[in-house]
């Protein structure tokens, strides 16, 4: 039996360890073996449920904010890497003898951002892969402090992208072997939305993610502002946080915005989809976008910025609709659309939630483990 160490880049259920846990088999020929960070309940329970094991290996991931950003936030990152450098080191040697009594086979890192696991693979000398699934600086806001390091870590890396988009950003950074394998998203079979479109006149909005301005949850709060002045019942639910979650509040309250309401984290979403009319990916630039193939599964009209990876799974007009990327404007002639054409909005729905299941809900853990053999 192979053991495959896989490097968690955080401790939550993220939307790239909740896309790991939707892809792992079960234990048969291969043994996986989960490094998180720090403990967390909810992640720890769904390896468990797995049928695997963990270790907390008290790591860090030390990442370098760009944009505009604060000087706490600067002199936050600029300690953490440096407090890193001694840090990490003593981890890897400490979790370098336990791993190595473990027969390690393969270390495949979940996230770009984490380098943790490849500077273990060097050092047990066994192959490593990076699953590469996000866009650091144009949809996180972060990059890697070390870009030299990087691209020795990148030469010595195989690398699984999740879509065309990220591997058209990524692929010449990597001279070994690479795929691209779209992330599968488990569909639940037994979810049943007993609410039809608009059903009480109200259109309930919902946007997912981590509250940052990459996301654009100031960009619906702003559509719902034009909505509410020309006399729409519209109602915006925001699922997450983030650090730019109290600003938003303040600007809500500010402005005098009526109609938002702020959910913090979420681990219900699937049933927060049963009272929502329109689920709204307003992301900058999205790797893939797990939470537009969940929006098209449970039953919400998907509204998304036509840039990254959502302008090729949105087909406009047939399984959503797509808005300009950062036109406030646009993104509200868009929920007028679906607002003033219920049977229209109705019948996307039911296409978009047929096109998901065809294209999103398969297995692709074999797609993996072929890789695996490949390299």
């Amino acid at each position: 039996m192979k053991n495959i160490l896989v490097v968690c880049h955080d401790h939550t259920l993220s939307g790239a360890n909740r896309a790991l846990m939707d892809w792992i088999p079960k234990k048969e020929n291969y043994n996986f073996i989960f490094l998180i960070p720090r403990h967390n309940i909810l992640l720890e329970n769904e390896i468990n449920k797995l049928g695997y094991s963990f270790i907390i290996g008290h790591y860090l991931v030390p990442v370098n904010h760009v944009g505009k950003i604060g000087i706490k936030e600067f002199l936050k990152d600029f300690i953490k890497y440096f407090y890193s450098i001694t840090f990490n080191k003593i981890m890897l040697m400490i979790l370098f003898s336990k791993f190595k009594k473990m027969n390690i086979d393969l270390v495949h890192s979940n996230s770009f951002a984490v380098t943790f696991g490849v500077t273990l693979a060097r050092l047990l000398k066994v192959k490593h892969i990076w699953h590469v699934r996000e866009f650091m600086e144009e949809d996180h806001q972060i990059s890697h402090y070390n870009k030299t390091k990087i691209k020795k870590y990148c030469d010595y890396s195989n690398a699984i992208f999740i879509s065309d988009v990220i591997k058209e950003k990524y692929n010449l950074m990597f001279n070994r072997k690479s795929i691209v394998i779209y992330d599968n998203v488990l569909y639940d079979n037994s979810y049943k939305k007993n609410r039809v479109f608009m059903e009480d006149g109200i259109c309930n909005l919902l946007i997912v993610g981590t509250v940052s301005d990459n996301k654009g949850q100031k960009d619906a709060i702003d559509a719902v502002c034009l909505l509410n002045k020309n006399n729409y019942k519209v109602k915006l639910y925001i699922c997450g946080n983030g650090h730019k979650e109290e600003d938003l509040k303040k600007y809500v309250i500010n402005n005098k915005i009526d109609n938002i309401e702020f959910l913090g984290y979420r681990n219900d979403i699937i049933e927060i989809r049963k009272n929502s009319d329109i689920a709204l990916m307003c992301s900058k630039k999205e790797a893939l976008g797990r939470v537009t193939i969940e929006g098209m599964y449970y039953g919400n009209l998907v509204i998304g910025s036509d840039s990254g990876c959502t302008k090729y799974i949105i087909d406009n007009c047939k399984n959503g609709l797509l808005y300009e990327n950062n036109n406030i404007e646009d993104l509200s002639k868009k929920i007028i659309y679906a607002i003033e054409n219920k049977e229209k909005s109705a019948k996307m729905i039911e296409f978009a939630k047929s096109y998901a299941i065809e294209n999103f809900s398969g297995d692709i853990s074999k797609k993996i483990i072929d890789f695996y053999k490949n390299i």
